[in-house]
């Protein structure tokens, strides 16, 4: 988990350190982010500047950079991929390029033969690793590169990547802690350690980006406007997909914890993993998910429908599962939200999750494909599926006898519907405070309103899965 976190802020600086580093002999403009001052005739006035180089994007990994020459180019390539072999091991770094010719201002045609050539040097250049082992060399089993550091205290063998990796973490971790909202330890976040210890990755991801990117210059021309376009992009990106959502998230999250008795409060803390560009990875309780959930798609589809939407995959599980194993999971959910949203005509944001039961020994993807594809609703549309999922939950809490009636529901679901059909009916003739024939009614058209193949069944199933973490009323 450090490792990620670490090697997603080296990744975030790979590029920014060096271009703001000023001892490397270049001369680089590096306000990519001031897009609202960019005079019309900017080749000219790059020309004059007496720049070796400006950054015109940011964003995504990605880097496009003018400069005032092919040889300019060449060395400041040369000297940002040797800062990045020693300060992020394990990463390559793929440049392209096109030349311009003076008086041409056609950005767009420009770009598209850049990435026509990036898309070549991608196919093409080789994956080289940065060091050969010997037969007696120690290495890591997971990456295969040479270990050069040992932790005694701790029992760690590191390779350079791993140490580097870790050693940014433990930089970046310092900051953390004058918020009271961060776990540094997952124990922190568990309900009852010992008794019940399940927690969630929230594994969030923007739709359709590389589109969004080509559809915000679809409508320039000149290198001004197009660069201005770009820049506003990789800005409002970051701002809605990470900072304002994070903040609506913290928001959500201290008003529970404020709420909370004291032998609860740790509940409503979180652990950030990954938060930049349109990605957002945290670890929370798992009694928290529907309130992140509900906090981050409000917050996203807020500012003046922006028309941005995204895909969430939420893996739970036991604090001391292994967390690549989950971690992978979650991304799973994540992308399984992903396809289901690429069939849609219009933006939508789709949740996904997965319940991680014991030792992790298949891909999410192969248990749902042999155990569950014909009984689950999920992935769930945010605004429509998922908001009746919730609601429906919150119906059968108001009925105590229902945990046990659910558990039988579900379990008749997978034997076949003339099981499922007894049991409702078991249930119907003694419904109390829960009009569970009604209910059943009410939500059968709701989901076949959005799809013919899913049927009340599919939603009682998932209920079961996560009613004692979601749903389930103190008492029962």
């Amino acid at each position: 988990m450090q490792e990620i976190t670490g090697g997603s802020e080296l990744l975030k600086d790979v590029f920014n350190g060096f271009f703001t580093d000023k001892n490397h002999g270049f001369k680089i403009s590096c306000d990519w982010d001031k897009y609202l001052s960019i005079p019309e005739n900017y080749l000219e006035n790059f020309r004059l500047s007496g720049f070796d180089a400006e950054i015109i994007y940011e964003g995504g990994g990605n880097l496009c950079v003018i400069f005032k020459d092919k040889e300019t180019y060449l060395k400041i390539n040369h000297a940002l991929s040797e800062r990045a072999l020693r300060n992020c091991p394990g990463i390559s770094i793929i440049a392209s390029h096109v030349e311009i010719e003076p008086g041409d201002e056609d950005f767009v045609s420009a770009r598209k033969k850049l990435y026509t050539q990036n898309a070549l040097q991608k196919n093409l250049s080789p994956h080289y690793s940065q060091c050969s082992v010997m037969p007696f060399t120690l290495i890591d089993r997971s990456t295969y590169q040479p270990i050069v550091k040992r932790d005694a205290s701790r029992k760690l063998e590191l390779s350079s990547e791993s140490a580097a990796k870790r050693k940014c973490f433990k930089e970046i971790n310092s900051d953390n802690k004058y918020n009271f909202l961060y776990a540094g330890e997952l124990d922190d976040l568990v309900t009852l350690k010992g008794e019940e210890s399940l927690l969630a990755i929230i594994y969030i991801d923007g739709n359709n980006m590389g589109e969004k990117v080509k559809n915000a210059t679809k409508d320039v021309s000149t290198y001004a406007q197009g660069i201005e376009a770009l820049r506003k992009f990789s800005v409002n990106t970051n701002r809605e997909f990470v900072e304002d959502t994070i903040r609506a998230i913290e928001e959500c999250l201290y008003e529970l914890y404020s709420k909370a008795d004291e032998d609860t409060k740790h509940c409503y803390r979180y652990r950030p993993v990954i938060y930049g560009g349109d990605e957002i990875n945290i670890i929370c309780n798992a009694r928290a998910v529907p309130a992140i959930l509900n906090a981050y798609f409000t917050k996203l589809n807020s500012p003046n429908d922006n028309g941005n939407s995204a895909c969430a995959g939420v893996a739970i599980f036991h604090s001391h599962a292994p967390f690549a194993d989950v971690y992978e999971i979650a991304e799973q959910c994540c992308e399984s939200g992903k396809e289901k949203a690429h069939l849609k005509p219009k933006e939508q944001n789709f949740i996904d999750f997965h319940y991680c039961h014991g030792g992790i020994t298949n891909s999410m993807k192969t248990v749902r494909e042999v155990q569950e594809s014909a009984h689950t609703a999920r992935p769930y549309e945010f605004s429509t599926t998922w908001q009746a999922f919730l609601e429906m939950g919150r119906i059968i809490s108001t009925d105590r006898n229902m945990r046990s009636n659910l558990k039988e529901l579900s379990e008749a679901i997978v034997k076949g519907d003339s099981y499922f059909m007894e049991q409702v009916e078991r249930i119907k003739s003694r419904a109390t405070q829960c009009e569970f024939g009604t209910l059943i009614e009410k939500y059968d058209k709701i989901i076949k309103s959005y799809n013919d193949k899913k049927c009340i069944q599919d939603m009682l199933y998932d209920l079961a899965i996560v009613y004692d973490l979601w749903f389930r009323k103190e008492g029962e």
